[in-house]
């Protein structure tokens, strides 16, 4: 680095938010794309070959909030940066309402650090502000209170707001298909009962309920008892796999519930001897490049992507369809079965999977079969991979032709 803070330079060094960059081995146009990479708003490679990296204005106040939550009736100690202000500067602190969370400053509301006490659950905003003469600067952070517990026979949300509607089942026609559903498999921590099905879930369940596994503190004794219910009249959310009735032989109800809300399900209500948490709707399909560091793909680079849930275990029940848009990265068959990104040029860019769910043909699509007389006919390897280059071929453009009906191969 060779400059830093200047406060005779012309530009950002002047107020900190500036440096100067090069290196030994490694070329002062690599530097700069780097610099991008990693966050800095503006980044200048000057015509003297050092780099200009530059951060937006932010805030001149720091806060430190530790862990960032307290329990109801609980603690913690926020304090300003730096810690010792400027001579003569005055430091108030205030606490607004965001929602059903509630928060108070337990002693002075004015030096370096208060002390916040949670009054209930649900987000708060804490701001301190510092004065010196005419200058007034602010920092701005967002607290969680969480519940110690859930009173019997009341709900909670996921905001903290007591006693909410339970999520929306989805409409009629658009319920998801079972391909979707994953299976819970932790036996350790677990008891699911003799019925597999209570094992199938939706993915967003799954990943909150190992949530809840994960704050259950290491020294209770038992197991976490899960039910789904399969009755012949259960509601809406049960059949969609949505919601989960929830017990554990070492903790109050009340304890297990508080849990669940922590751990982020939607909707958490202690009632009748269980705890039954349901989730809102979230897409069930997920998209990962495991090979990106924050999201960013340089120009020129082939990443591979992953879709959850996979291809294999979605099956013949419904097609895989990728698409991209913004121009910024363009998709590429890599391998058999594989699907990558390569960066065109710098920009955002968005990538998508999808799956289409049965039988019918999608828009800009058609499907080629044998004739019925020909059913149980196997066509030759050789013979089928000719027929699906000659309609790769011959298809119009931008219209998808559906070869999984053909016999002898994979689609």
């Amino acid at each position: 680095m060779h400059a830093g803070y200047d406060p005779s330079a012309a530009d950002a060094r002047a107020t900190g938010r500036a440096i100067l960059l090069s290196h030994d081995t490694v070329p002062s146009a690599r530097i700069a794309a780097l610099a991008h990479w990693c966050g800095f708003d503006l980044v200048t490679h000057r015509t003297d070959g050092l780099v200009h990296a530059e951060c937006a204005p932010g805030e001149l106040l720091g806060m430190d909030t530790g862990v960032g939550s307290l329990p109801v009736d609980g603690t913690i100690t926020l304090a300003v940066r730096p810690l010792a202000p400027p001579p003569g500067s005055l430091v108030r602190w205030y606490v607004l309402r965001c929602g059903a969370g509630r928060g108070e400053l337990a002693g002075p509301t004015e030096g370096t650090s208060v002390v916040l006490r949670g009054k209930a659950a649900g987000r708060v905003v804490v701001v301190a502000e510092l004065r010196l003469a005419d200058l007034t600067v602010s920092a701005t952070r967002e607290i969680v209170v969480h519940p110690v517990t859930v009173a019997d026979n009341t709900a909670i949300g996921a905001d903290g707001t007591l006693d909410p509607a339970p999520p929306a089942p989805m409409p009629p026609g658009e319920g998801l298909h079972p391909a979707f559903l994953v299976r819970h498999d932790d036996p350790a921590h677990t008891e699911y009962g003799t019925d597999a099905e209570n094992r199938r879930m939706r993915r967003e369940v799954a990943e909150h309920l190992d949530g809840l596994i994960a704050l259950v503190p290491p020294e209770t004794t038992g197991k976490l008892v899960v039910r789904r219910d399969l009755s012949a009249t259960a509601g809406q959310l049960a059949k969609e796999a949505r919601e989960l009735r929830l017990s554990h032989p070492g903790l109050p109800l009340g304890t297990l519930g508080a849990l669940a809300h922590r751990a982020g399900f939607s909707y958490v209500r202690v009632a009748g001897g269980v705890v039954t948490v349901a989730q809102e709707h979230q897409d069930p399909v997920r998209v990962t490049a495991p090979g990106l560091f924050r999201d960013v793909l340089p120009i020129g680079t082939t990443v591979p992507l992953t879709v959850t849930p996979s291809p294999a275990e979605i099956g013949a029940a419904g097609a895989l369809g990728w698409s991209t848009g913004d121009g910024a990265a363009a998709l590429l068959t890599t391998a058999p079965g594989t699907m990558s990104v390569r960066g065109e040029h710098g920009g955002p860019a968005w990538v998508q999977a999808s799956y289409r769910m049965g039988d019918r043909s999608g828009a800009y699509q058609f499907t080629v079969r044998l004739r019925p007389e020909l059913a149980g006919h196997t066509l030759p390897p050789a013979t089928r991979s000719l027929i699906i280059h000659l309609l790769d071929d011959l298809r119009p453009l931008g219209v998808e032709v559906v070869t999984r009906h053909l016999p002898g191969g994979n689609p």
